[in-house]
């Protein structure tokens, strides 16, 4: 069955029990010429609150280009195990279960390329497993290095008001509320830029029983399908929402271990963010530079967080020219 971005089915879903102790379902591609001691491993790590879907359109072009890729729903989401404490949602675990299921692939080394989340897991993943990455691509959120003093979330916030967002998610009274709302909740977050009813703060006043807004009048960047398949797998969110709980307990666990300032391993680096997203300001393109100066950055024009969505075919192509010049299977 060839791939098929409107058919999810057509995709080689697989379920494991790492050594790590957690079931993972994933999504692992071979190109058509894989050869296990030559292709190159793509291991794609979602954000929040996606799915391994969230890369079905770039998943077939890298393929189709040779690489074998592998997608995961992250701890939490889909069909992977969904535990409730926030401290199992540390990222030297998630690290740690990446590793393994590496491991259990077969894959020595990776590419990692990561989205929102995923882009910060990545980073943290190299960070700790220097010697298993061959390159790190970070969409919407760059590379920025442990802090050296705990900064509590109610600080960033206040220093980036952008992120105030964060605080709402962190509560636990807030896991409730997006599960009575879900369709309005994933029509909120993807909507199209400017739309009535689809802001963060509206999403916040609507959940806290402020206003009402009739979800279908929210215009979203996501087909009614994708829609469906987004608020059927993920009608749980206690675990999504711990990464947002994670604040000290990363901290802790950076400053246990030491970790450096940046990557270790000389790799390329991409860097792509939409100039219209919030979370991903110009300033970001200075700091990443400033400790990854080998990065490549490229900007969307007027596009907003979801890259994957938004800027599907650049992103399939732009990653696959990146991967091209940076001559990666030399260094397996």
């Amino acid at each position: 069955m060839s791939l098929s971005p409107v058919n999810l089915d057509s995709f080689n879903h697989q379920s494991t029990k790492l050594t790590t102790g957690r079931t993972y379902h994933y999504v692992d591609q071979l190109p058509a010429n894989y050869d296990a001691n030559k292709t190159i491993t793509l291991l794609l790590i979602h954000g929040f609150p996606d799915l391994w879907a969230a890369w079905k359109n770039q998943i077939g072009p890298w393929v189709e280009a040779g690489y074998r890729v592998v997608a995961p729903d992250m701890l939490g989401y889909g069909q992977t195990d969904k535990p409730d404490e926030p401290e199992e949602y540390s990222f030297k675990k998630l690290s740690d279960d990446l590793a393994a299921l590496l491991n259990h692939i077969g894959s020595p080394k990776a590419v990692l390329i990561g989205h929102d989340w995923g882009s910060f897991i990545a980073s943290r993943f190299v960070l700790w497993h220097p010697q298993r990455v061959l390159g790190v691509a970070h969409l919407s959120v760059a590379f920025f290095p442990p802090n050296n003093e705990y900064v509590p979330l109610e600080e960033i916030a206040r220093r980036i008001p952008d992120y105030a967002y964060q605080l709402f998610f962190a509560d636990p009274a807030t896991t409730k509320k997006i599960e009575d709302h879900v369709e309005f909740f994933y029509r909120s977050l993807f909507a199209v830029s400017g739309t009535s009813g689809g802001s963060i703060s509206d999403l916040a006043r609507v959940l806290n029983g402020e206003i009402k807004v009739d979800p279908s009048v929210i215009k979203t960047i996501l087909s009614d399908e994708e829609l469906k398949f987004y608020t059927t797998q993920n009608d749980s969110f206690r675990g999504p929402l711990n990464y947002y709980r994670t604040t000290k307990i990363r901290f802790d666990e950076e400053k246990a271990d030491n970790l450096p300032p940046t990557y270790t391993v000389k790799i390329p680096v991409l860097f792509l963010r939409g100039t219209a997203d919030s979370t991903s300001p110009e300033a970001s393109i200075g700091l990443i530079k400033k400790f990854l100066p080998q990065t490549k950055v490229i900007n969307y024009e007027g596009a907003g967080h979801w890259l994957m969505h938004q800027e599907k075919e650049n992103v399939a192509k732009d990653v696959l020219s990146w991967l091209s010049e940076s001559k990666l299977s030399s260094k397996l």
